[in-house]
């Protein structure tokens, strides 16, 4: 948890619809008392999260060391970007992608430094629709695909956790957003957002979050989660799934670490 000691992370919440921007600034610090009551609040008021939630969280992971390799750009070129999206989609939603594809992908050529790929798992998928997105793979060339997991509400945690591994290991940006593809993006208003806020290189994290999103612990239900243990009855504030940007770092720390994370619904 080196990453986020003594470190001031700027969270930047960007409201699309209503077109306003909030700043908080989050730091974190350790803290054996952990007070989950006052942890929203805090994130409210932008002044301070309790670095030993997350400590707490780490520690009692696996401690197995990450079997993830940088790769030798020498030997395998990375493509470079300014921003780049991965979009999560389905196998079922072609009609989907071939609409972003006509509509704000399409704007993104007038940017170089802009890139994308859809996300989509092809576990247990039957012949007929697996030959279906190889074609569209084949014809676009901008899908990536797990073959190990079914691809389901109950595997979003996975999928995203592994896109951003795959992120990191196939291209190299200076910020990466992670969209749904029922998702509009303008680039330009996403670059002219970006400076005049004038958001760091390091440590950033943009997008609408979700605030005291209370925790179902019951064992037997679909999203039950009976062994989250860092706050009592709610989550962590985290940004909501539809959009949001994090800086290259972030990537990075994520990309190291997902052998320790443990998987929550």
């Amino acid at each position: 948890m080196t990453f986020l000691k003594k470190t001031l992370v700027f969270c930047l919440v960007l409201c699309v619809i209503l077109e306003q921007v909030y700043v908080f600034h989050f730091y974190y610090f350790e803290n054996k008392d952990l007070d989950c009551s006052g942890v929203h609040q805090t994130v409210l008021e932008g002044k301070t999260i309790i670095e030993s939630i997350l400590r707490r969280f780490r520690l009692e992971q696996p401690t197995t060391s990450s079997t993830l390799t940088p790769l030798d750009p020498s030997q395998h070129p990375i493509p470079s970007y300014h921003v780049f999206f991965l979009i999560m989609s389905e196998p079922s939603k072609h009609a989907t992608r071939v609409a972003l594809r006509d509509t704000w992908i399409r704007d993104l050529a007038k940017y170089p430094d802009l890139g994308y790929k859809f996300v989509i798992g092809t576990g247990l998928l039957g012949a007929e629709i697996l030959a279906a997105l190889e074609l569209e793979e084949k014809e676009d060339k901008d899908i990536v695909f797990f073959g190990d997991f079914e691809d389901n509400k109950l595997s979003i945690t996975p999928k995203v956790l592994k896109a951003y591994v795959w992120a990191y290991e196939n291209v190299k940006a200076d910020y990466l957003v992670k969209l749904n593809d029922n998702s509009y993006v303008v680039p330009e208003n996403l670059l002219n957002a970006m400076k005049e806020l004038a958001i760091p290189s390091i440590q950033v994290i943009m997008g609408k979050f979700m605030w005291k999103l209370p925790v179902n612990k019951k064992e037997n239900e679909r999203w039950g989660e009976p062994d989250w243990f860092l706050c009592p009855e709610t989550y962590l504030p985290f940004p909501r799934g539809e959009g949001y940007l994090v800086s290259w770092d972030i990537v990075e720390f994520i990309r190291t670490s997902a052998d320790d994370f443990r998987i929550y619904r």
